[in-house]
């Protein structure tokens, strides 16, 4: 995941690509209209596929079954986990760990080469102990970061998985964490009487509220909090969706001053993780169904209606601006810089997890019917 070369940027080691989860893969993409391949789950697939180096690709499923399959798709190896798997998993840069987390409440450390389970951590909670974030390797500081459903986000050490500090999650500890070249960790909460708030943990764990949404008249827990914050690297920017109970705010703040610079309100709110395009617009997948692009001031360039009442996973970007992305009805959507989109390809069942290139850039489709679509 080294953000700093060019080869690091075309390997996809977690959900959205990199430790900024901008969903933008490096260079122009052109997909057929039908996959190359299905990659076979022995559950429905609520993970994002990632990848090593070498271009293998690991797929965790609902069953908890983990597979990995090489660059020409043919399986490695496969592991049994504990409990179902929602939490995209992660892998390292240096391709020897692959880290996943469980409904049941378990962090594993899996060597790529084999499968073999190396370390398995229990996180800690009173009632509900479900990891339904995608997980998260900063690079900075060699650590693992997860949200559980127990209320806290937990920063592990990448080696043996020993706790390095937490912090509080909120009351809907769904959203992942997202990180700049400087080690800093950004999530988001929503906390009762106070609102949902965006917050930066520094690499000692120093906590700090850099952004509160107040909240609203139907309380704190109808202020959804799902979406991970993404980060423009290039322009020093952190996007975030704060959900109202009706609508959602898109707020933007400098990285480097915390400063709010601007925010664009919409009716509906949202679920899954903005992305980012190679010309800086912010692309938005809501929960009536619409795909909004906003420019670089947050003034509104498209809307695009697709085929679903509701959008619960985000999409992927490629150098040319063409995004794809995959809705509950199980159609692929490809959706130029334009706003202009079509349905190229439908699935048995729902998509609720974002595509993901491999190296060569190839998209991988994960469905609720147990395959992984190849185009």
């Amino acid at each position: 995941m080294s953000d700093n070369n060019n080869s690091g940027m075309y390997v996809w080691r977690c959900s959205g690509g990199n430790c900024f989860r901008n969903g933008l893969f490096p260079e122009r993409v052109k997909i057929k209209s039908k996959p190359i391949s299905k990659l076979p789950a022995n559950g429905a697939i609520q993970a994002s596929v990632v990848f090593d180096g070498n271009g293998n690709c690991y797929i965790a499923d609902m069953s908890g079954l983990v597979q990995a399959f090489d660059s020409l798709n043919k399986l490695i190896w496969k592991v049994n986990l504990n409990g179902s798997i929602i939490a995209t998993p992660v892998v390292l840069p240096d391709d020897n760990y692959l880290f996943v987390a469980t409904t049941a409440g378990s962090v594993y450390a899996i060597e790529c080469n084999n499968g073999k389970i190396l370390y398995k951590k229990e996180i800690p909670s009173i009632s509900d102990p479900r990891i339904l974030s995608n997980l998260l390797y900063v690079e900075k500081t060699n650590s693992i970061v997860l949200n559980s459903w127990g209320g806290k986000f937990y920063c592990l050490t990448s080696d043996k998985l020993e706790e390095k500090f937490v912090w509080d999650a909120g009351i809907f500890p769904y959203s992942g964490a997202s990180s700049d070249s400087d080690g800093n960790i950004y999530s988001l909460r929503a906390v009762a009487n106070r609102g949902i708030e965006c917050v930066k943990v520094k690499p000692d764990g120093t906590e700090s509220v850099i952004y509160s949404e107040p909240e609203r008249k139907r309380g704190m827990y109808r202020m959804l909090v799902s979406a991970s914050p993404v980060i423009d690297a290039k322009l020093k920017v952190i996007y975030f969706v704060a959900n109202r109970d009706i609508g959602a705010n898109l707020c933007t703040i400098s990285v480097e001053s915390n400063n709010v610079l601007w925010k664009a309100g919409f009716p509906n709110s949202v679920q899954a993780t903005p992305i980012i395009g190679n010309d800086g617009t912010v692309i938005v997948f809501d929960l009536r169904g619409i795909v909004l692009g906003f420019d670089l001031d947050g003034v509104l360039k498209f809307q695009y209606k697709t085929d679903a009442e509701y959008l619960l996973s985000s999409g992927v970007c490629e150098q040319g601006g063409t995004v794809f992305f995959g809705t509950p009805n199980g159609t692929i959507h490809q959706l130029n810089e334009k706003g202009t989109g079509k349905i190229i390809f439908e699935t048995a069942r729902s998509i609720q997890a974002a595509p993901s290139f491999s190296p060569k850039g190839n998209l991988y489709i994960p469905s609720t019917d147990k395959n992984v679509y190849v185009f």
